[in-house]
């Protein structure tokens, strides 16, 4: 008997594939990612998908309020390229987690789906991408808490319908 809009093969391969090349670059000493095993990535902590096409749509890595103070970081690392493959990707949180010696990935601006965008208190440095300049799908971007340049933000006018928060 088919079940009509349920999905049984779970997560998409080249997706899975995607989140676990980015757990293998982030050092993790609170077994955040302890979850990411298996072939149903759907599964995971953090990671929700389609229900009907098993896209991964979203990635929820905020750790600001659990039994941890907010002062550690608990995902450190460079985020992979490989994160790219999440075409799909509407929501991505990585809040409060530490990538103070990296930039923010410039492809983050490629993903068509994404609508909400929180990378507040990451201490990302340096320049934000001129890519996010083309931002107009976005509906909440925070960058607050960051060492960010501030005036690469006004030159680019970036995502004039959304909610933006930055700290300068």
């Amino acid at each position: 008997m088919l079940h009509v809009g349920v999905v049984t093969s779970g997560c998409i391969e080249s997706e899975r594939q995607a989140l676990l090349e980015f757990k293998a670059a982030m050092v993790d000493d609170y077994g955040m990612l302890s979850s990411w095993n298996g072939q149903d990535c759907c599964h995971w902590n953090g990671v929700g998908c389609n229900n009907l096409t098993g896209h991964v749509q979203s990635l929820d890595y905020d750790f600001t309020e659990n039994e941890y103070t907010s002062v550690q970081r608990f995902l450190r690392g460079k985020i992979p390229n490989s994160l790219v493959e999440l075409q799909h990707l509407r929501y991505l949180n990585l809040s409060s987690n530490g990538f103070e010696d990296y930039h923010i990935p410039e492809f983050f601006a490629n993903f068509s789906s994404l609508r909400y965008l929180d990378l507040s208190f990451c201490d990302f440095g340096r320049r934000i991408p001129s890519q996010f300049g083309s931002i107009s799908h976005f509906t909440y971007l925070n960058l607050y808490w960051n060492n960010l340049r501030v005036q690469s933000l006004i030159n680019l006018g970036i995502c004039p319908s959304c909610s933006i928060l930055i700290s300068i």
